[in-house]
């Protein structure tokens, strides 16, 4: 495809996971962000301000990336994430006659928008004015539709995963790597993991935390006052390699948020084998049949890591990689995102 795309989005690894997903399929492709990214040093984005605080600022922003949108000529543009980036992007984009393609993530349409009627005004705004829109779950899809207060058209796809083959056997290990903020409840997990050790003392289990966040010395003490302390590994920060490690040692993986649209962890556990351990929201619940590939938890006060152990392993890991395979692995959504930008050039 020789046209050129220009990708908006903050400075996140999700971003420049989209980037690394589709820009061979383009002749240019460039990042419009908040800022440099350290851990992407080869990719450099164009920094712009993305916040809406000052109103003087705001429409320098906006002069700002009409002025660098006109310079790059892009044929189409997609933005990763419906915040404030999304907002100052569509008007600078206004009457320029390019198509663009919104893509939704989660916490910005289903919690977002209860902030404040600022939130959800402008949400209403950028899904009124962009071109196309994409979500990584049907029930993300359905409240973009709720908040527009029309029928939106929105591809359901995800940024898939990279596998990575690994020849390791599985060990008596539940593996957590989701960020130590109050909403991914780590806390919960440390609990969780406690209440199964009281139950099954004699074993050999260990939980290994991965991550790290505003909540992580906080898990340290909670864990040690659950007594079990011994038995859990924090691994701070990790790269793909060991998190991938991880993933094929364990044989539980844990992701009980409040909150989450299409979860790409809980994917790559899947296909790596481990019996996912959820909590019971309508993205999960688009991956994990309860009982059958996984455990889907209501009642975090259950001992919800024995119930696990009561799954037929073999058949839920047989059903999780094809799942991967068709549904969520990086090849297959490659292909629905390279569908979607030929139907809209098409079109142009």
């Amino acid at each position: 495809m020789g046209n050129k795309i220009l990708i908006c989005g903050t400075s996140t690894i999700h971003t420049y996971n989209y980037y690394e997903l589709i820009r061979d399929s383009f002749s240019e492709a460039v990042i419009v962000s908040d800022k440099i990214n350290p851990n992407y040093q080869a990719i450099q984005p164009e920094v712009f301000n993305f916040s809406l605080r000052n109103p003087m600022i705001i429409w320098q922003s906006i002069r700002k990336i009409k002025r660098f949108i006109l310079l790059f000529k892009p044929d189409i543009i997609h933005i990763q994430q419906l915040g404030t980036h999304a907002w100052l992007l569509l008007h600078a984009a206004k009457r320029l006659n390019i198509p663009v393609i919104a893509t939704a993530w989660g916490s910005d349409v289903l919690i977002n928008p209860e902030k404040s009627y600022w939130h959800k005004k402008m949400l209403f705004y950028i899904l009124n004015h962009a071109t196309a829109f994409t979500a990584d779950s049907l029930f993300v899809a359905a409240r973009m539709k709720q908040i527009a207060k029309k029928d939106i058209s929105v591809l359901v796809a995800n940024f898939g995963i990279n596998t990575l083959p690994m020849d390791l056997e599985k060990e008596n290990i539940v593996y957590s790597n989701r960020a130590h903020k109050p909403l991914y409840r780590i806390d919960k997990v440390v609990k969780a993991f406690a209440r199964f050790s009281r139950n099954n003392a004699a074993s050999d289990w260990k939980l290994v935390i991965a991550g790290e966040g505003e909540e992580t010395k906080a898990l340290h003490n909670l864990a040690q006052k659950e007594g079990v302390a011994d038995r859990i590994e924090f691994a701070g920060w990790i790269g793909k390699e060991k998190n991938s490690e991880y993933y094929h040692r364990s044989k539980i993986f844990v992701s009980i948020p409040e909150s989450d649209a299409t979860s790409i962890s809980l994917l790559e556990a899947m296909d790596a084998g481990c019996i996912p351990v959820v909590s019971n929201l309508p993205a999960n619940t688009e991956w994990v049949l309860n009982g059958i590939n996984g455990l889907v938890v209501s009642n975090l006060s259950d001992d919800i890591l024995s119930e696990s152990l009561k799954l037929d392993a073999e058949r839920a890991v047989k059903i999780n990689q094809e799942l991967i395979k068709t549904k969520g692995s990086r090849e297959a959504n490659h292909a629905l995102f390279a569908g979607l930008y030929h139907q809209i050039l098409t079109k142009a």
